[in-house]
Protein backbone atom coordinates (compact mmCIF):
# COMPACT_ATOMS: atom_id res chain seq x y z
CA UNK A 1 0.00 0.00 0.00
CA UNK A 2 1.32 3.46 -0.82
CA UNK A 3 2.63 5.41 2.15
CA UNK A 4 3.07 2.37 4.39
CA UNK A 5 6.43 1.80 6.08
CA UNK A 6 7.97 -1.54 6.90
CA UNK A 7 10.46 -2.12 9.70
CA UNK A 8 12.73 -4.96 10.76
CA UNK A 9 11.35 -6.38 14.02
CA UNK A 10 13.39 -7.09 17.17
CA UNK A 11 11.68 -9.11 19.91
CA UNK A 12 13.08 -8.64 23.41
CA UNK A 13 12.36 -10.43 26.68
CA UNK A 14 12.50 -8.84 30.13
CA UNK A 15 13.58 -11.40 32.73
CA UNK A 16 13.70 -10.84 36.48
CA UNK A 17 15.83 -12.90 38.86
CA UNK A 18 15.43 -12.43 42.61
CA UNK A 19 13.94 -8.95 42.14
CA UNK A 20 16.60 -7.80 39.65
CA UNK A 21 16.49 -7.52 35.87
CA UNK A 22 18.86 -9.76 33.88
CA UNK A 23 20.62 -7.83 31.11
CA UNK A 24 22.81 -9.36 28.41
CA UNK A 25 24.43 -7.31 25.67
CA UNK A 26 23.89 -8.89 22.24
CA UNK A 27 22.22 -11.99 23.74
CA UNK A 28 21.72 -14.96 21.43
CA UNK A 29 20.04 -18.23 22.51
CA UNK A 30 21.48 -18.44 26.08
CA UNK A 31 18.54 -18.54 28.48
CA UNK A 32 15.43 -20.67 28.03
CA UNK A 33 12.39 -18.70 29.15
CA UNK A 34 8.61 -18.73 29.06
CA UNK A 35 7.14 -15.65 27.39
CA UNK A 36 4.28 -14.13 29.38
CA UNK A 37 2.71 -10.67 28.67
CA UNK A 38 3.40 -8.03 26.05
CA UNK A 39 5.01 -5.09 27.87
CA UNK A 40 5.68 -2.47 25.22
CA UNK A 41 6.44 -1.81 21.55
CA UNK A 42 8.22 1.12 19.95
CA UNK A 43 10.18 2.17 16.88
CA UNK A 44 13.88 2.61 17.61
CA UNK A 45 16.07 4.65 15.27
CA UNK A 46 19.53 3.18 14.65
CA UNK A 47 21.89 5.81 13.25
CA UNK A 48 22.95 5.04 9.67
CA UNK A 49 20.80 1.87 9.65
CA UNK A 50 17.20 3.03 9.90
CA UNK A 51 14.25 2.17 12.12
CA UNK A 52 13.56 -1.10 13.95
CA UNK A 53 10.26 -2.08 15.54
CA UNK A 54 11.11 -3.38 19.04
CA UNK A 55 8.56 -5.57 20.85
CA UNK A 56 9.22 -6.43 24.52
CA UNK A 57 7.62 -9.25 26.50
CA UNK A 58 7.86 -10.22 30.15
CA UNK A 59 9.53 -13.60 30.70
CA UNK A 60 9.91 -16.17 33.45
CA UNK A 61 12.51 -18.89 33.87
CA UNK A 62 13.13 -21.71 36.31
CA UNK A 63 16.58 -22.51 34.93
CA UNK A 64 18.95 -19.93 36.43
CA UNK A 65 22.25 -21.66 35.94
CA UNK A 66 25.09 -19.22 36.62
CA UNK A 67 24.93 -16.34 34.15
CA UNK A 68 27.55 -16.48 31.48
CA UNK A 69 27.92 -14.69 28.22
CA UNK A 70 29.08 -15.98 24.87
CA UNK A 71 31.45 -14.33 22.42
CA UNK A 72 28.43 -12.41 21.12
CA UNK A 73 27.98 -10.68 24.49
CA UNK A 74 30.05 -7.83 25.76
CA UNK A 75 28.74 -8.08 29.33
CA UNK A 76 26.00 -9.50 31.54
CA UNK A 77 24.60 -8.69 34.95
CA UNK A 78 21.54 -8.19 37.11
CA UNK A 79 20.25 -4.78 38.13
CA UNK A 80 17.66 -3.49 40.61
CA UNK A 81 14.86 -1.16 39.58
CA UNK A 82 16.64 1.65 41.44
CA UNK A 83 19.67 1.22 39.14
CA UNK A 84 17.82 1.65 35.83
CA UNK A 85 18.64 5.35 35.63
CA UNK A 86 22.37 4.59 35.67
CA UNK A 87 22.41 2.03 32.82
CA UNK A 88 23.01 3.18 29.24
CA UNK A 89 20.02 1.58 27.50
CA UNK A 90 17.35 3.04 25.21
CA UNK A 91 14.31 4.58 26.93
CA UNK A 92 11.99 1.94 25.44
CA UNK A 93 13.95 -0.85 27.15
CA UNK A 94 13.90 1.05 30.43
CA UNK A 95 10.11 1.54 30.11
CA UNK A 96 9.52 -2.18 29.42
CA UNK A 97 11.76 -3.22 32.33
CA UNK A 98 9.92 -0.89 34.71
CA UNK A 99 6.57 -2.27 33.49
CA UNK A 100 7.69 -5.86 34.23
CA UNK A 101 9.02 -4.86 37.67
CA UNK A 102 5.63 -3.29 38.45
CA UNK A 103 3.60 -6.28 37.22
CA UNK A 104 5.86 -8.74 39.02
CA UNK A 105 5.83 -6.82 42.32
CA UNK A 106 2.09 -6.12 42.57
CA UNK A 107 2.36 -2.60 41.18
CA UNK A 108 5.52 -1.54 43.06
CA UNK A 109 8.72 -0.89 41.06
Amino acid sequence: MPGMQSFPVSVKGVLLKEGRVVLLKNEREDLHVEVVPLLDAWVYRIPRSGDVLVVAYGCTSVDFTPLRHSEEHRASGTFGSDELGTIAIPDGYRRAIRAWFERSNGGHP
